[in-house]
């Protein structure tokens, strides 16, 4: 995502973005991402961050709402952590 918004292949990112992960279980994933990288704890900012990126790509897109619902996720995500 960040890779997108670099480049402003903004249309890219949106095939991303279309893909809903906010029902997500933070708890299993943490488990996949410790088998996988071998790291006991889950970096809970890249889940956060694609948030962050979406709303940054959304904002750039023009579609106000969809950024601004994205950013309510991350303060709501921060504020529970």
């Amino acid at each position: 995502m960040r890779q997108c918004l670099l480049s402003k292949r903004y249309d890219e990112a949106l095939e991303i973005l279309e893909i809903p992960i906010d029902d997500l279980d933070l708890d299993v994933l943490s488990i996949q991402y410790a088998f996988l990288t071998g790291q006991t704890e889950f970096a809970y900012h890249y889940y956060l961050l694609y948030f962050y990126y979406g709303s940054m790509v959304y904002i750039a897109l023009k579609e106000y709402q969809k950024a601004y619902d994205f950013t309510k996720l991350v303060g709501r995500d921060i504020v529970s952590c």
